[in-house]
């Protein structure tokens, strides 16, 4: 079940395969969504991307695309402990965390 996502960890498969899919399946409507104006509020975005360095990389364009449609946004990227030292060399994001969970942990 889900094999064409390579992951080993059943459990990690599992969750990234509903994701996948709840996303696949909600796609289409994004894009009749409307954005609320701006308040004049400093405006915070909070990134998740706690895999494997491959999917960090994956996602360069993805950031930069988030912080040139929000240029004023506060950006926070929370990674594994394992992209840190990769995720403090991404320009366009503000602050860096890290999370280590069990079952990304290999």
């Amino acid at each position: 079940m889900l094999t064409h996502l390579r992951i080993h960890d059943f459990r990690e498969r599992l969750i990234v395969g509903f994701i996948d899919l709840l996303l696949t399946l909600t796609a289409p409507f994004l894009k009749f969504l409307k954005i609320a104006p701006d308040t004049g509020a400093q405006q915070r975005i909070l990134l998740l991307r706690l895999e494997r360095i491959g999917d960090l990389l994956m996602t360069l364009d993805a950031i930069a695309l988030i912080r040139s449609r929000a240029p004023e946004a506060r950006i926070d990227l929370v990674v594994g402990s394992w992209n840190c030292s990769l995720a403090k060399l991404i320009p366009h994001v503000n602050h860096i965390d890290h999370i280590d969970m069990s079952w990304l942990i290999r």
